[in-house]
Order: C-alpha cells, then sequence, then structure tokens
C-alpha cells in the first residue's frame, strides 16, 4: 500500500487533498491520526521555507511520504508582503479583523490598478526512502479591493479583499464552479504529480 501524510491541522484543507490524492495514494494520513507533543514552527522566510520546515519535522515522525504545503497573499505594491509574515506581519500575531485593516491601511490611497497581487501556494513532497524533494507551486492573480466586504469567512481573512481577476470578483464570493476554475492548490497538485510520474513514482 501507498501511504502519505498531509502535513495540516486544517480538516477542510486535508478533505481536499484527500479528494485530489486518492487515486494515488492508498491511505492518506494527517496529524490527527498521531499522538504528536509539538508543531513545526513556521519561521521561514518565504512558503518554500515554510512548506519544507512542515515537511521535513513530519518526514522524522512518520514512516511515510509527506506532503506540506505554505502560502498566502503577495502584494506587489508592497514589494511582495505579507508573503510567509501572514499574520506575523505586523510584526506581531494579529487577528482576521486586525490584518484585514493593516492591509487596507499599508494601501490607503494605491489606486485600484496598483493593487496587483497574487494569492500563491507552495507544496514540498518529500520521500525519505526514494530521496525525493519536490517543489510544486501555482497562484492565482488578482487585486486588493479598496474595501473589504461585510461578508467575511473566519480564518481566511483575504477573502474578504481578494477579487479574483479572471472573474472579477472576491474569493469568497466564487461559486463552486468558478472556484474549481482558479483553485491555486488543485493546479499545484496536478503539476506535483506530474513531476512524480516522471519519475516513475507510481509505478
Amino acid at each position: 500500500m501507498k501511504y502519505l501524510f498531509i502535513a495540516t491541522n486544517n480538516q477542510g484543507k486535508l478533505a481536499e487533498y484527500q479528494t485530489l490524492l486518492k487515486n494515488f495514494f492508498d491511505k492518506i494520513l494527517s496529524p490527527k491520526d498521531f499522538d504528536f507533543k509539538t508543531e513545526p514552527k513556521e519561521n521561514g522566510q518565504n512558503f518554500f521555507d515554510n512548506a519544507f520546515v512542515k515537511a521535513s519535522f513530519y518526514i522524522d515522525k512518520v514512516d511515510m511520504p509527506v506532503l506540506a504545503d505554505d502560502g498566502g497573499i503577495e502584494i506587489d505594491f508592497l514589494n511582495g508582503e505579507p508573503g510567509a509574515k501572514s499574520r506575523r506581519w505586523p510584526g506581531y500575531e494579529v487577528n482576521d479583523e486586525e490584518l484585514i485593516n493593516y492591509t487596507l491601511t499599508k494601501l490607503k490611497n494605491v489606486p485600484f490598478e496598483k493593487r496587483t497581487c497574487k494569492l500563491r501556494v507552495v507544496i514540498c513532497f518529500l520521500d525519505k526512502d526514494k530521496n525525493i524533494k519536490i517543489f510544486s507551486e501555482a497562484s492565482i492573480q488578482g487585486h486588493i479591493a479598496l474595501n473589504a466586504s461585510p461578508l467575511k469567512t473566519p480564518g481566511y481573512p483575504f477573502r474578504c479583499l481578494f477579487i479574483v481577476d479572471k472573474f472579477n470578483k472576491l474569493y469568497q464570493d466564487l461559486n463552486k464552479n468558478e472556484h474549481l476554475k482558479c483553485n491555486h492548490r488543485h493546479q499545484a497538485v496536478n503539476n506535483l504529480i506530474l513531476k512524480l510520474k516522471d519519475l516513475n513514482y507510481f509505478a
């Protein structure tokens, strides 16, 4: 049997990965299936760092391949911030509302056409037995709205600010079909599968 460990405690994200990878792995596990006492510290300088930190942390604890990811918003006008800083962007940990307000303050008086950004995800796949380390990434192009939507998704502050260029709609307002068409995690997983197939990984 082919096993895979997904390095996330986010059950929504886990379910998404299980759906995307169920045809390639017989058993997909996560931290909830183990009794871990600690978690990895995501203190990297970028998404690649953090994805690798998480994958490396768990690869030494489980006897199977590990997939980890990291991602977020990169705003062009702010030189790619917040990027991997995410909730630590202001220099300390902030909640959803504080992060939304901080973003709008940083972009105060910046016209809409200059508020370009991308929602990016980086996946790290490690298989110690086969000495494999693969990164895969994907992104969605968009703009930061001039104002936040009053409707907010708890735990996902940027969804009320991120306008997806492809549909000219806030990320949180995309319908199921629109979301599937631009889902960057799906794209990153598909890219990973292609890389693994090139290595005859599933043979």
